[in-house]
């Protein structure tokens, strides 16, 4: 089934459309969007374009931060605004309300194509319970509404899923681009076939490697679930993240590792520290009981290398080390360039992978990098995302 896109959206000059963003971006210390982590307002901005060319009114809806349901001046949305607006070159008229007195005073304010930025939605229990009166509550001003973030639609939100069976509901640009390129690694596989697997959240991605290792022809581990698979067989990790505890994930990779072409670190990169400078190269089988592993080491990072230059497809989650650390960031950044060199088919996400791309300068090297970390994975595991299913054409 296919969505329903802007195309099929009826826009005139004056329509008032609700666009649900995902501008949920790390804000730094200076209370800016820094412009690395600036990728999902950037990948947002085709679809508001297209909007305003139409002559449409927008009401502008996100999330930012973890709040619990209620106000919070950490997760205010003045950085995200100031953001948003130099990357669209209009002005953004921020409210600190949801209400439709408060809403059409802003947009009669902004007369007569103006954008209007709504307070954080997740400073309303209702967003999150999926609250159909807040779902109301936030159409009432609205003609048309338009999902553009990928990001939260694994979410059954208000702002997500329960405001489709209230306004005519069509899936931005970027969502329908989304689900074009997930649905090319799920369904139209290209072998040979190979999978990145790396970042420090290990629980929660089994069903994704049972999913991607099925079809892929080589996966290759780093970072903790890494070091949570060589625990499990056996090998000294030291003082490394790993989650031992994680039986059903060892007993998939070693249930897979002897059909498929698993890779496992061969080398590392430690230290005492994962802050430390320094740091010593070592075989995974002289690996001390105080070590830490921070990154893949030069050979194992050489293997993978190799394979991505035979792949004619690469599906990449997860840096493969503590990158945070410079000294730690090799291996990421070598698979990365070799990414970027590779004629393959290339599909990289996750919010940790996207700012390592953009900070390596490939980002536009890939044939696609999703702006979705968790919706991404859901969709990889071929589980149904509830805001993008609102949008199916039946």
């Amino acid at each position: 089934m296919k969505l329903r896109g802007l195309k099929q959206a009826q826009i005139r000059p004056g329509t008032i459309v609700l666009v649900r963003v995902d501008w949920n971006v790390p804000i730094g210390p200076d209370g800016q969007v820094d412009r690395i982590e600036d990728y999902k307002i950037q990948r947002c901005t085709p679809t508001l374009e297209w909007l305003l060319k139409r002559k449409a009114r927008l009401i502008l809806a996100t999330h930012l931060g973890r709040p619990q349901g209620k106000p919070d001046k950490r997760f205010v949305l003045h950085p995200v605004k100031r953001r948003g607006q130099y990357l669209l070159g209009r002005p953004i008229h921020y409210i600190h309300d949801v209400r439709k007195d408060a809403v059409m005073k802003a947009l009669d304010h902004t007369y007569p194509f103006g954008i209007v930025l709504v307070e954080n939605l997740r400073f309303y229990p209702g967003e999150e319970k999926n609250d159909r009166a807040f779902a109301r509550e936030l159409a009432s001003c609205a003609q048309v509404y338009v999902n553009n973030a990928f990001g939260v639609s694994h979410r059954a939100h208000a702002s997500v899923e329960a405001i489709t069976h209230v306004l005519p509901s069509y899936a931005g640009r970027l969502l329908e681009e989304e689900v074009h390129h997930l649905d090319q690694a799920l369904h139209h596989v290209r072998h040979p076939y190979v999978v990145l697997m790396g970042g420090a959240k290990i629980r929660g991605k089994i069903d994704l490697v049972k999913q991607l290792s099925s079809r892929a022809d080589t996966m290759a581990l780093g970072g903790g679930i890494a070091t949570t698979v060589l625990g499990c067989n056996g090998k000294e990790v030291g003082r490394s993240l790993s989650e031992h505890r994680e039986a059903d994930m060892c007993v998939l990779v070693k249930s897979q590792q002897r059909k498929k072409h698993f890779l496992l670190p061969t080398d590392v990169v430690v230290a005492n520290d994962l802050k430390s400078k320094k740091t010593q190269i070592r075989s995974i089988d002289h690996i001390q009981s105080n070590d830490i592993i921070g990154d893949l080491g030069p050979s194992s990072t050489r293997t993978i290398i190799e394979e991505i230059k035979k792949a004619k497809m690469i599906v990449w989650n997860g840096p493969m080390g503590y990158t945070e650390n410079p000294a730690f960031d090799v291996a990421s950044r070598k698979i990365a360039q070799g990414v970027a060199r590779s004629k393959a088919y290339s599909l990289a996400g996750g919010g940790e992978s996207v700012s390592l791309l953009v900070r390596y300068g490939v980002v536009n090297k890939l044939s696609f990098v999703s702006t979705g970390g968790g919706a991404m994975l859901e969709y990889l595991e071929g589980r149904k995302l509830p805001g993008v299913e609102a949008l199916r054409t039946r």
